[in-house]
């Protein structure tokens, strides 16, 4: 039985008396926001979610590293699938209700004495996105919570926003799109040894060096993102790109970067408030 925990290192292994002194010393909060959805033949539904709080457990401590206290919310993981509706066990939920659940979790961290909260997330669903950034920004106005939304950069137009909002923050290390002029996006070469690096249990690698390109190109990639069955035409075995390419060197250097931009960009914010 593999050894692991999403909740290890953050809110819930903690005290109230912990969290209460983390509140007291000014500490910021990250919260990770993923989904529970299909991931190929070679890994489980859970990527997305361990990833994003492995992301944060490394953003957290080179926060620490240059003098700043961050905890860790309890990972949350009911969130929009609609291009991997078609594949079982993909979770998804309304817009409305992720925008409302988020608003919620917000209030309760602010009450606590919180003022600096970052929604880190790193599904690239566009309704999900949305649904993030509009939670972010009613707290932000209605309710005077100071919280910041991390957005991908190639993601701003598509959610209107200008990304000068002040509920958001924006990110410009991104993943590697494409391999030989076709698209590497889910469960494929750069996600698959993004998973290997931090849950290497959790990756069936003789599987995931089987199997060759899903050959998606830019029309498939539309196709895919409609979700239904025309999806899974598209990605019959629920990957998008080429798994058996997967290079955990490229994946150590694409979250080393990764981490150095968000926590650097995370401690401005705190410099400035």
């Amino acid at each position: 039985m593999s050894e692991y925990s999403i909740f290890e290192g953050t809110m819930a292994d903690m005290t109230y008396v912990e969290i209460e002194t983390a509140s007291i010393n000014q500490a910021c909060v990250l919260l990770p926001i993923a989904v529970i959805e299909g991931h190929g033949p070679h890994m489980c539904l859970g990527v997305d979610t361990y990833i994003t709080y492995a992301l944060c457990k490394k953003i957290s401590e080179k926060l620490n590293e240059i003098g700043k206290q961050a905890l860790i919310a309890p990972p949350f993981y009911w969130g929009i699938n609609r291009a991997n509706e078609a594949f079982p066990g993909s979770f998804t939920v309304r817009k409305t209700t992720l925008t409302a659940m988020l608003v919620d979790i917000l209030l309760c961290i602010k009450k606590w004495g919180f003022k600096d909260i970052f929604l880190i997330n790193i599904h690239g669903d566009l309704s999900h996105n949305k649904a993030i950034i509009e939670a972010a920004q009613e707290a932000w106005l209605d309710h005077e919570v100071g919280v910041r939304a991390v957005l991908a950069e190639p993601l701003v137009k598509a959610c209107k926003v200008t990304g000068n909002e002040d509920f958001i923050l924006l990110q410009k290390t991104l993943m590697k799109g494409s391999i030989d002029g076709f698209i590497d996006l889910h469960a494929g070469a750069m996600e698959t040894a993004w998973m290997f690096i931090n849950f290497p249990g959790l990756v069936n690698v003789d599987l995931a060096r089987e199997l060759g390109s899903s050959k998606t190109t830019t029309a498939g990639l539309i196709t895919w993102a409609k979700g239904g069955q025309g999806a899974r035409g598209v990605i019959p075995r629920g990957y998008c790109g080429e798994p058996s390419r997967f290079d955990p060197d490229e994946a150590y250097e694409f979250e080393r970067t990764l981490v150095q931009e968000l926590a650097h960009a995370i401690a401005e914010c705190l410099d400035v408030a």
